[in-house]
C-alpha cells in the first residue's frame, strides 16, 4: 500500500472520469473527459448524478493521464484494503 501512495496522487473517493462528445456542423465528432464528483441527488432511476469536478481535455492531455492514473491507485488501494 505505501508503495501505491509513493507513485503519486491517489484520486478522492466517489470521482469518475466520463467522456463526452461535441458534434460539429460538419459532422465531426470530438471527443473530451471530465472527472466527476458525485453528488447526494439521485436520478428518477436511482442512478448517482455527479457534477463537473475538473475539465481534463481530450485523451492526449497530461491531465487525463494523471487523473487516469490516480484512479488506477485509488480502487488498487481499495482492493487491498478489502482483502
Amino acid at each position: 500500500m505505501a508503495e501505491i501512495r509513493a507513485e503519486g496522487k491517489i484520486a478522492p473517493s466517489r470521482t469518475w472520469i466520463q467522456k463526452f462528445v461535441v458534434p460539429k456542423k460538419n459532422g465531426k465528432r470530438y471527443y473530451y473527459y471530465r472527472l466527476m464528483e458525485a453528488c447526494h441527488k439521485k436520478s428518477k432511476s436511482g442512478s448517482i448524478q455527479g457534477k463537473l469536478k475538473l475539465y481534463l481535455g481530450n485523451k492526449h492531455n497530461p491531465k487525463y493521464h494523471a487523473y487516469k492514473a490516480a484512479i488506477r491507485r485509488r480502487n488498487e488501494l481499495q482492493e487491498l484494503q478489502r482483502k
